[in-house]
């Protein structure tokens, strides 16, 4: 009973172990855009009065939960009914990301350069007006929307690639552990009876042969039908070390 209860905590640890090994390969697969996504969400919220900066912030903030309420759960729907809608979500989102991308290169070369006074008049009739208020918090949404839908996707198809490689390794072990058995059996059933039966077959040729009872060549076929015996047996046990060598490297891993 007592051995029972520890091999569910045992394999509790190990499920554990899995988790935050596939939560830390899963957030370092997608740092790098998370950080993306902090910074143009920072870079939409800027060019406002002091006064309208955290209502502003906060309206990003609001928008950013929802989104995040949205996408968690139609991408885990859309991986459980079809898959593949998961990859063309990926492409659209990175052509979008790309097509902005594009823009403000675009933007920063081809796009004349405004003076002092033109960017003190723009700057006003910007500040005064509320749409382009919600213009720019509706852009910082969207494009924090098409980021968190990337980093979602990316660690949803991290989290399974490594579940995928954790099946496999789960699999190959539970094959080393079959071969494990029977060259366990083979090296019991040596000891048991193969080593008992080769002495005799060598005892019974040596006097056969002694006595004239058979000729050289079934002396030698003898022998040899014992030697194949022991031969069988150092390969067992061969192997039996070389399966343990294996589960041994799979477990460092």
């Amino acid at each position: 009973m007592a051995s029972g209860f520890f091999a569910i905590l045992d394999d509790i640890a190990a499920l554990m172990d899995d988790v935050a090994m596939t939560s830390k390969l899963a957030t370092k697969k997608t740092a790098g855009i998370l950080g993306d996504d902090l910074a143009v969400n920072a870079e939409k919220a800027t060019g406002f009065l002091a006064s309208r900066e955290i209502p502003v912030l906060w309206a990003i903030t609001k928008g950013s939960f929802i989104n995040k309420l949205i996408i968690l759960p139609v991408v885990f729907v859309l991986n459980w009914l079809y898959p593949p809608a998961i990859k063309a979500a990926l492409i659209i989102g990175g052509v979008y990301l790309a097509y902005e991308g594009v823009e403000k290169i675009i933007e920063y070369f081809f796009h004349r350069a405004k003076k002092g006074e033109e960017v003190i008049k723009e700057s006003k009739l910007e500040d005064d007006n509320e749409n382009s208020e919600k213009a720019k918090v509706s852009s910082a949404i969207k494009t924090d929307f098409i980021l968190s839908l990337e980093i979602v996707i990316i660690a949803l198809g991290t989290a399974m690639e490594k579940q995928h490689e954790l099946i496999k390794i789960d699999a190959h072990i539970k094959q080393k552990n079959s071969e494990l058995e029977q060259h366990n059996q083979a090296i019991d059933y040596y000891n048991q009876y193969g080593k008992k039966v080769s002495q005799e077959i060598i005892k019974v040729a040596n006097m056969s042969y002694k006595q004239g009872e058979i000729d050289f060549f079934q002396f030698i076929q003898s022998l040899e039908n014992a030697t194949t015996i022991q031969v069988d047996y150092l390969d067992a046990v061969n192997q039996y070390n070389q399966t343990q060598l294996d589960l041994q490297y799979i477990n460092i891993q």
